[in-house]
């Protein structure tokens, strides 16, 4: 059986666009550290985490509680794409 997918069709299509921008580094310097803070910076400004755990609400109206669950969903999130 396989396993769910983490990523959204929308997030999977955003992935898939930047492959080309991915394997030119791949075969060039392998040097992923300009690619990765680049794509971190693009998937959180697209997918943030908030809205989706707190729809219609913004930062200042969180519970401390409530911070740190989404600091632990972003944390939980750069885990995964670090993986893959």
């Amino acid at each position: 059986m396989v396993a769910p997918a983490w990523a959204t069709a929308e997030q999977t299509a955003f992935l898939q666009s930047h492959f080309a921008d991915y394997m030119a580094v791949y075969c060039s310097s392998r040097n992923y550290t300009s690619f990765w803070a680049s794509m971190k910076k693009l998937w959180f400004e697209n997918y943030p985490e908030l809205p989706q755990l707190y729809p219609g609400l913004d930062e200042w109206q969180l519970s401390n509680s409530q911070v740190a669950i989404v600091s632990e969903a972003m944390k939980a999130r750069l885990k995964v794409r670090q993986m893959t």
